[in-house]
């Protein structure tokens, strides 16, 4: 999605893309917690005055939060390309698009857990991610490397991805993910 380094460009992609109709939500730029705090609180705000079912406005509100932490975590400082995230709708379908830049060993490692979870048949993937939670192990830097698989489980797999080459290490990393009403049960 970051094919140029500029927020009209970003939207313009967006916006191109004729499956969004509403947009609810849009934010870019550097992230610390207290935006992340505020970006879940207002996008639980807009879900519920355009009045979508609690259990989408929740898994909406768990996987939005992911993406927010992975990317203020992970947000590689850049002076053109800034970190994003918008919420659109249409129909009744929640529409996810988030990225920012990343570095290349992040890149391999990105890679390789999405391709594992896209790898796993769907009849098996409950158990898959029971597995993974139990099995979990953190990291000196107090990660275990499960918000990916939190937001393909949330999505009901649902989730792709692009990796566009920036610089000879720096890429960025762009999430497409959709949230059908229709897989909620409704409150």
């Amino acid at each position: 999605m970051i094919e140029k380094p500029v927020i009209e460009d970003i939207l313009g992609v967006i916006v191109s893309n004729e499956r969004i109709s509403d947009y609810l939500l849009v934010v870019y730029g550097p992230l610390n917690q207290d935006v992340l705090v505020s970006t879940i609180r207002l996008a639980e705000s807009k879900l519920k005055l355009q009045q979508f079912p609690q259990g989408l406005i929740s898994k909406t509100k768990a996987i939005c939060a992911e993406i927010l932490q992975n990317i203020n975590k992970h947000q590689f400082k850049h002076d053109t390309y800034q970190p994003y995230l918008v919420l659109g709708s249409k129909d009744h379908t929640l529409f996810i698009y988030a990225g920012n830049i990343i570095s290349e060993k992040s890149k391999a490692i990105i890679t390789e857990k999405l391709e594992n979870y896209l790898s796993v048949k769907e009849e098996n993937f409950r158990s898959f991610y029971t597995n993974a939670f139990k099995n979990a192990v953190l990291t000196e830097e107090g990660n275990a490397g499960l918000g990916l698989l939190e937001m393909f489980y949330r999505s009901n797999r649902n989730l792709k991805y692009n990796i566009n080459k920036i610089t000879d290490n720096l890429f960025s990393f762009n999430l497409n993910i959709e949230l059908s009403q229709q897989l909620v049960p409704q409150s």
